[in-house]
């Protein structure tokens, strides 16, 4: 080998890498070819009428002059299922009728105005709070089988039959958000 082969191709690389930084920016030729491929298996559903009162996944936008959410754009859930976030958050972006800075992905739920207006309620803030309380249980119930264990708990279940007092309840899904409601 030469030394202007080794040349060429050591430019040839460099060029490569450069051209590629430059673009990052830009889709690659497979990510495009991916995104039309969504397009195309979703455009039934992006072009045809949404259903009140049904959950769908995809886009919102606050409207702090009206106090609601708006519908940006969804996405079906076998389509959202098949790609990767990264894939579906910019489907959904370039398919959203209104541009947002961060967009992040929710499930909602639907309803439609009387004057047509696509109005959403988030529900994935509502499984934020019920995974990080069901989180809270899971720990609260890992402490009561510890405490349980214990010497003294062993000793009162084995002349009563029953652990002491504070001990004889596991925390379950069932009314673990009690204490998120006004008790007034």
């Amino acid at each position: 080998m030469s030394e202007n082969d080794y040349n060429d191709d050591e430019t040839e690389s460099l060029l490569s890498e450069v051209t590629s930084y430059a673009d990052t920016d830009s889709l690659s030729s497979d990510e495009s070819d991916f995104l039309e491929d969504m397009f195309e298996y979703d455009h039934v559903f992006n072009e045809s009428e949404k259903l009140d009162k049904t959950y769908y996944i995809g886009l919102c936008r606050n409207m702090y002059d009206y106090d609601y959410f708006l519908l940006t754009s969804a996405i079906t859930p076998t389509l959202f299922l098949k790609s990767t976030y990264q894939n579906s958050l910019q489907y959904l972006t370039l398919n959203s009728i209104i541009v947002m800075n961060q967009p992040i992905i929710e499930i909602m739920q639907l309803h439609i105005y009387k004057n047509n207006t696509y109005t959403v309620v988030k529900k994935t803030f509502w499984l934020r709070i019920i995974q990080r309380r069901w989180k809270n249980v899971i720990k609260e119930r890992y402490e009561l089988r510890r405490r349980r264990a214990s010497i003294t708990s062993q000793a009162v279940f084995a002349i009563y039959g029953k652990y002491p007092y504070e001990l004889r309840s596991i925390p379950t899904l069932h009314g673990m958000l009690w204490r998120l409601c006004n008790h007034s």
